[in-house]
C-alpha cells in the first residue's frame, strides 16, 4: 500500500505478512509496470502494547500491563520457543507467554523505560521486536515547615515547603488558614516569606504543590499566634475638665497581661498602671487630647491602641457686664455676655433675683445678651444677677 519514487529503495515492514513487489518504470513517452513476483515474506513477531495506566500522582503505582504481540503468522502453528520478555526499567525483568498480562508495582518514584522485547523461536535465534513506553510515578514527599510555630500578632515568619524533588514543581500554593486568599510562589521560589497575622488564634497553613505531571500535593502546617488587643474605654469624651476614669478592656490569647502603660496627652508622659481597673486623670487644662494604652503579656507580646483626639474637654468662665447697674424704675436694663469658654458655647441661664425677699423676676434668660425693665416703683432695690 506504499510506494517509492527511487531507483533503490529501502523499504520497512511493520507488519509481519507477505508481501507483492511491483516495479512501474516510466521514460518521455512510455510506462511499464511489472510484477516481479518477487514475495517478500515478513516473519514474526510484532511487538505491541496493549492500553495500560502509564502514570500515577501517587506511590507505589500498580500497573497491569498488556501484551497484544504478533508470534505467529495467521494460519500458521504456534512456535513453541517463541517469548515475550518485559524490563521495567528499574533493573527488573520477567519472560511470559504471549498476549499474557503481567502486574507490576512500582514502589518508587520516578520515570521507568518500559521495554517489551517479543522473540520468534528463540532457541534458534529467531528475529525479535522490541516496543517500549514510559511509565511516570509522581513524587509526592512534601512537607511544610517554617522559621517558627509560635509567634506574636503582626510579627513575621517565612513558610518553607520541603519536596524531594523540587524540580518536578511548577507551582506553589499557599494559605495563612485565616481566611485570607491563596498566595501563589513558582519553582524557583519555594516560600513565602514576610508572613504576619493581625489577630491572635491557631491557624491551620496549608501548601499545595502543582508538578509537571499535572499532580498536586497537599500538606498543613500549624501556627500559633499569641499575643493581647489593646482596648479601653472612658467615662467620657466630651465635658468639662476635670478627672476622667478610663476601663482597660483588652482581651489576652497565650498569656495574661503583665504590664499596662498609659499616656493621657495631656503631657504627663507614659505612666505605668498599678491596677488594671480604673485609672484615673485629671485634666487640668480645656484641649483635644489623644490618648493611648500600650499592654505587654508574660509572652513578651506587645499591643497598643492610639484613639486620636479621643478626648475634648472644655473650659468655661461665666461673665457678664452691664451698663444698667443703677436705673430708675421703669428703666432699660442690659446684660451683656463675656463669658469665656473652650469651644462654642451652647447655652444660656440667666436668673435675677431681688435681694430682700429672693423673688426670681422673669427676663429673657436663654439668650446671650438679655434686656428687661423693672416697670413698678415697688420693684425699686437691690437685685442678683447670675448667669
Amino acid at each position: 500500500g506504499t510506494n517509492a519514487a527511487a531507483a533503490n529503495p529501502i523499504k520497512a515492514y511493520s507488519t509481519t505478512g507477505t508481501y507483492n513487489v511491483r516495479l512501474s518504470v516510466t521514460n518521455a513517452t512510455c510506462t511499464q509496470i511489472v510484477d516481479s513476483n518477487l514475495f517478500i515474506k515478513v516473519t514474526p513477531p510484532t511487538a505491541r502494547l496493549g492500553s495500560i495506566r502509564l502514570s500515577s500522582c501517587t506511590t507505589p503505582l500498580a500497573v497491569n500491563f498488556q501484551d497484544s504481540s504478533i508470534l505467529t503468522n495467521v494460519g500458521e502453528p504456534a512456535n513453541p520457543n517463541s517469548t515475550i520478555r518485559w524490563f521495567f526499567g528499574n533493573g527488573d525483568s520477567v519472560v511470559r507467554a504471549s498476549n499474557t498480562p503481567v502486574a507490576y508495582t512500582y514502589a518508587q518514584p520516578g520515570n521507568y523505560t518500559v521495554r517489551l522485547v517479543a522473540q520468534y523461536d528463540t532457541l534458534n535465534g529467531g528475529c525479535a521486536d522490541t516496543v517500549t513506553t514510559t511509565v511516570r510515578v509522581a513524587n509526592r514527599g512534601i512537607t511544610m515547615g517554617a522559621t517558627k510555630n509560635t509567634l506574636c500578632r503582626r510579627d513575621s515568619l517565612t513558610f518553607f515547603a520541603y519536596h524531594s524533588n523540587p524540580t518536578m514543581v511548577t507551582t506553589y500554593q499557599w494559605n495563612y488558614g485565616d481566611g485570607r486568599a491563596n498566595v501563589t510562589t513558582n519553582s524557583a521560589t519555594p516560600r513565602l516569606n514576610n508572613a504576619r497575622y493581625t489577630n491572635a488564634g491557631v491557624y491551620t497553613a496549608r501548601l499545595v504543590t502543582f508538578d509537571v505531571w499535572g499532580c498536586t500535593d497537599t500538606t498543613f502546617f500549624t501556627v500559633t499566634v499569641n499575643g493581647p488587643t489593646a482596648l479601653y474605654t472612658s467615662n467620657a469624651t466630651n465635658g468639662c475638665i476635670g478627672p476622667i476614669t478610663f476601663t482597660d478592656t483588652s482581651r489576652v490569647f497565650g498569656s495574661n497581661i503583665i504590664s499596662r502603660v498609659w499616656n493621657f496627652g495631656d503631657g504627663s508622659g507614659y505612666q505605668p498602671a498599678t491596677t488594671q481597673n480604673p485609672v484615673n486623670n485629671t485634666y487640668l487644662n480645656p484641649g483635644l487630647f489623644t490618648t493611648r494604652l500600650i499592654v505587654t503579656d508574660a509572652n513578651g507580646c506587645i499591643d497598643s491602641l492610639i484613639k486620636t483626639n479621643h478626648l475634648n474637654l472644655g473650659l468655661t468662665r461665666a461673665r457678664f457686664l452691664s451698663i444698667d447697674s443703677l436705673t430708675c424704675p421703669g428703666g432699660t436694663i442690659r446684660l451683656t455676655d463675656s463669658s469665656t469658654a473652650f469651644g462654642q458655647i451652647n447655652s444660656y441661664r440667666w436668673t435675677v433675683t431681688r435681694a430682700s425677699d429672693n423673688t426670681v423676676v422673669p427676663i429673657p434668660n436663654t439668650v446671650s445678651n438679655p434686656t428687661f425693665s423693672l416697670p413698678n416703683l415697688q420693684d425699686t432695690g437691690l437685685y442678683h444677677v447670675k448667669s
